[in-house]
């Protein structure tokens, strides 16, 4: 099975670097404690396949399954433990722990499902596989473990131990298909990053009290700056504050008088908690005051995502109002509805549109069919 889709967007560029950097071989001391933030995924419909096809037919569609799950869970950080039939483990952490480990453990979930979808579309276009569709099942938790040795000696061959191990995989055993559970310590740790669905309390083998359990919704939106309801005055940086409306007016001038684009490009430098975000809230604040009101977009650098020119992408997330978890064709009618808004008598600048659409589209992990997006590694970026 082949497709641009598939294994789409968790190793765009090929660099050598990136390669070396992932295949590098999980290290761990035995008897160590570790917190790390554990992944369990359970194929379902798998079971019912064995008994039509042949061991071969089911071994092949398992593998092309599994090197996906494997490339998304890499891709966010994260290292496969190991493979169990129709279920894959992954850690969170193991190799270096981060405060971002849960979320980088859901958004993988999140990839995962995704790429199950595009793959159940693919498979359906087969003729012995038309009616057939696989769903997933995924827990997630977060907790101390403990690090040893699995059955005979082998080097680097380590897994963990611990009750939060058997909590994640009893996550995963009672998650509704197609959804991701967690319970409520891990989920709190997360729950300002993510939306998510309560599913009350269960009881799990192994332990005595209930587990108040979650179902991930997909990530939140947007939320509020928290000054807005903030009753504090913002007193002082009248210079700062000038600078940058002065900035903003100049752009407005220039426009007026030029079909051009003109751009103003403005660095603020201070240290943590000296009030920078404050400074753009304000400013923003002041300005939407002004008519017309400006249109306002946000685009920030993600420790989370490796993705090279990561910062655009975020910022053709906010003008196409593109989610994360959305189906590919929703994203394609989004961004193809986008760039007609955009469309403009000036041909120079049409031309420019219509060269950029399939370099911004890989960007947002939609694949055109564009000659240069066959190359890889530097010489893409180069396009891009």
């Amino acid at each position: 099975m082949n497709n641009d889709d598939i294994l789409f967007g968790t190793d765009f560029f090929d660099l050598e670097l990136d390669n070396k950097t992932q295949k590098e071989k999980l290290m761990l001391r035995e008897g160590e404690l570790r917190e790390v933030t554990i992944l369990f995924a359970d194929i379902k419909g798998f079971t019912d396949l064995s008994t039509h096809y042949d061991p071969e037919i089911i071994h092949l569609k398992m593998d092309e399954i599994m090197k996906i799950f494997s490339k998304c869970i890499t891709f966010y950080g994260g290292f496969v433990d190991k493979y169990m039939g129709d279920g894959i483990m992954a850690l969170f952490g193991a190799k270096k722990a981060t405060e971002q480990d849960p979320q980088r453990a859901i958004l993988a979930a999140l990839k995962m499902q995704q790429q199950l979808r595009l793959y159940n579309s693919l498979l359906n276009e087969q003729e012995s596989f038309r009616e057939v569709t696989l769903g997933l099942r995924i827990g997630i938790n977060s907790g101390l473990v403990s690090v040893g040795k699995v059955g005979e000696s082998r080097e680097g061959d380590f897994t963990v131990y611990g009750p939060e191990v058997n909590l994640a995989s009893r996550m995963e055993s009672n998650a509704p298909v197609n959804r991701i559970m967690l319970p409520d310590h891990t989920k709190k740790i997360i729950e300002h990053i993510f939306e998510f669905e309560h599913r009350g309390e269960i009881q799990v083998k192994g332990i005595e009290e209930a587990i108040n359990c979650w179902t991930v919704i997909g990530l939140k939106t947007e939320k509020a700056p928290r000054w807005q309801s903030s009753s504090h005055k913002f007193i002082g940086r009248e210079i700062e504050l000038k600078t940058l409306f002065d900035a903003y007016t100049q752009i407005q001038s220039a426009a007026a008088i030029s079909t051009e684009i003109a751009v103003q490009i403005i660095g603020i430098q201070g240290e943590p908690g000296l009030g920078k975000t404050r400074l753009i809230y304000e400013f923003e604040k002041q300005i939407q005051t002004i008519n017309p009101k400006p249109k306002i977009l946000h685009a920030a650098c993600n420790g989370i995502c490796p993705t090279p020119l990561n910062l655009f992408a975020n910022l053709f997330e906010a003008v196409f109002g593109l989610r994360i978890s959305e189906a590919l064709d929703t994203k394609k009618q989004k961004l193809t509805q986008g760039f007609k808004a955009l469309e403009t008598d000036n041909t120079k600048q049409q031309e420019a549109l219509n060269d950029a659409l399939n370099m911004i589209a890989f960007l947002l992990e939609i694949r055109g069919n564009d000659p240069r997006l066959k190359q890889s590694g530097k010489d893409l970026l180069q396009h891009l």
